[in-house]
């Protein structure tokens, strides 16, 4: 079980602890055993019976040394297990299935330690190079047999290259924060880096590339100088911070070396510069972003209003542009409609018409491009009711109110009080209406929980899975600006309940925190437990389902600590690969 906290109108709403987390479309073997359940019963003995998976260990060595690394097994090109390397650089990948074709073992050369100064190349066992994609064929197959323990499967990441370089203005001042960009023109793999308060960077870990790299560097998200510079690639070519261009200077590199001087000045660029305030007051409107709109209408670059209300949008090439401030939310309540100088009302989608271009020339920072935004207020509401249970109409204290949108998207959820009271404020007029649902949870009331738990429910009396959008036939609740609708009630039912154990196959060994789902008949996840020291589980407070549909509950025990793991299946020993 987990509890949530979510945000609803620009106000925090805490919640009851729910079953679980709904995830869409779980990937569930289709012909998995439905569970019945009905209100006030417990179906038992859903038991899962675990087999050993297999295993493959080895150790990670770069430079003599040991630094944490990524271990990956691949099957068939896709991911089957991903582990970290410990303080020795050994590594355990658990829970893997019997494969005779075999799998691929590979990893990353993102590591640092060791003698290496260049950094380190990827590798897939034995030796084939890895640049994290996918695995070359040269990659060795590790086949496996059932409950097999293969050991001694090691790897050593060899030296990389590395290009290092400075990043200065005309003046040799150094510019900080430059966003380094390097392409492996063989194979298309980018690296990246970034410079330091000095203007160096150094990009380590390179692989060998017979046509070279080109190298390009980006300031615009630099604070050096007061109108920027422009992006350019190695050796002044010429380069708008996008795709990196095919007429960039390859640069060559040799495995284990620093190849320095790989150096640019960058050109100085233009800026434009002005306030956004609220109309009437002058009092600065901060937080919310300028946008800088090219020729053609996109995006170009932006950048955010401070406290005093100013903003600076630096590292512009000569030529025209649209500026326009975005929206601003200061709450649920009170906002400032976007605008586009001069004056033009912008809802943040494409240019509207009228605006006025801003002519921008290099050296020079454009000022007095300001903005005064007018102030709206909006008109909230709120909804409210009580929770109860069906039979003796007693208040729940801490049951769980949902709240969502007409188009079934969640807005958020809040516990009831001791009185069974909620209350969801601060909302928008809604002509389609919201919708009210309920959890019991660990509901407390005058009248005992039911041992099977309170099941879910919607406003009026709809039944409710407790985790999906609410049902079509959900009653939605209008609301008109400012009103506040009360005896929004929803009365809960008692729920069902589902029990088991957790077993070794063909043995009565009980197998403890093997990770329990279960999921509704379409698939979504309604909750999650692990078995406790005697293998048990349970799921209460569940929406009665009948047959011949009904739920789905599923076994992981692949990563348990001490063992290889053991295979995921859903009930009744249905084949599963672990993946919701």
């Amino acid at each position: 079980m987990q509890s949530r906290r979510m945000l609803l109108g620009g106000v925090l709403i805490a919640s009851a602890t729910v079953l679980g987390m709904a995830t869409a479309g779980a990937s569930l073997p289709s012909t998995a055993t439905r569970i019945a359940v009905t209100g006030g019963s417990t179906v038992a003995a859903v038991d899962g019976h675990l087999h050993p998976a297999a295993s493959i260990a080895g150790t990670v060595t770069v430079g003599g040394a040991h630094p944490p690394s990524s271990v990956y097994a691949y099957l068939g090109g896709t991911v089957a297990q991903a582990v970290s390397t410990d303080s020795t650089g050994q590594y355990l990948l658990r829970g893997l299935r019997p494969s005779a074709t075999g799998y691929n073992v590979c990893v990353r050369g993102e590591v640092y330690g060791g003698s290496s100064t260049t950094g380190y190349r990827g590798r897939c066992y034995t030796t084939a190079t890895w640049t994290g994609g996918a695995v070359p064929a040269s990659a060795q197959e590790i086949p496996l047999t059932t409950a097999q323990h293969r050991t001694g499967i090691n790897i050593t990441l060899p030296s990389g290259a590395a290009i290092a370089g400075r990043i200065t203005n005309a003046a040799g001042a150094g510019i900080d924060n430059t966003s380094v960009s390097a392409r492996n023109r063989s194979n298309g793999q980018m690296i990246f880096g970034q410079t330091d308060g000095t203007g160096h960077y150094k990009l380590i870990g390179l692989t060998s590339s017979s046509a070279g790299y080109s190298v390009c560097f980006d300031p615009r998200y630099s604070a050096a100088g007061s109108y920027g510079y422009r992006p350019r690639c190695y050796r002044n070519v010429a380069w708008g911070g996008g795709s990196i261009p095919s007429a960039a200077t390859a640069v060559k590199v040799t495995l284990g070396n620093t190849h320095t001087g790989i150096s640019q000045v960058l050109p100085p660029a233009g800026a434009i510069s002005g306030t956004v305030t609220e109309n009437g007051t002058g009092t600065p409107v901060a937080g919310g972003p300028v946008n800088v709109f090219n020729s053609a209408g996109v995006a170009f670059a932006s950048a955010t209003v401070s406290s005093t209300g100013h903003y600076v949008v630096k590292g512009l090439p000569a030529g025209t542009f649209r500026v326009c401030a975005a929206r601003v939310g200061v709450s649920s309540a009170v906002a400032y409609p976007g605008q586009c100088w001069q004056s033009v009302a912008w809802g943040g989608g494409p240019l509207p018409s009228g605006t006025t271009g801003v002519a921008v020339t290099r050296r020079h920072v454009h000022t007095g491009i300001n903005f005064v935004l007018t102030k709206v207020t909006i008109q909230l509401g709120s909804i409210s009711g009580t929770i109860t249970e069906s039979a003796g109409s007693q208040p729940l204290d801490g049951a769980t109110a949902s709240l969502y949108s007409s188009s079934g998207a969640s807005l958020g959820s809040i516990s009831t009080d001791s009185a069974g009271h909620y209350l969801f404020g601060y909302l928008p007029a809604s002509a389609t209406g919201y919708t009210i649902c309920a959890t019991g949870g660990s509901a407390l009331s005058a009248t005992p929980m039911p041992s099977t738990g309170w099941a879910p429910r919607c406003y009026t009396d709809v039944s409710w899975n407790g985790v999906s959008a609410p049902p079509a036939s959900a009653t939605k609740v209008p609301l008109t600006a400012g009103e506040d609708r009360t005896g929004v009630d929803v009365a809960l039912h008692v729920g069902g309940k589902v029990t088991g154990t957790v077993y070794v196959y063909g043995v009565v060994t009980p197998l403890t925190g093997v990770a329990v789902e279960l999921f509704t008949p379409s698939g979504r996840m309604v909750g999650y437990t692990s078995s406790a020291a005697d293998g048990s589980y349970e799921f209460a407070s569940l929406a009665p389902v009948a047959a011949p549909s009904g739920y789905i509950a599923c076994f992981v025990g692949t990563n348990l600590v001490g063992t290889a793991g053991y295979l995921p299946q859903c009930y009744n020993g249905k084949s599963w690969n672990g993946s919701p």
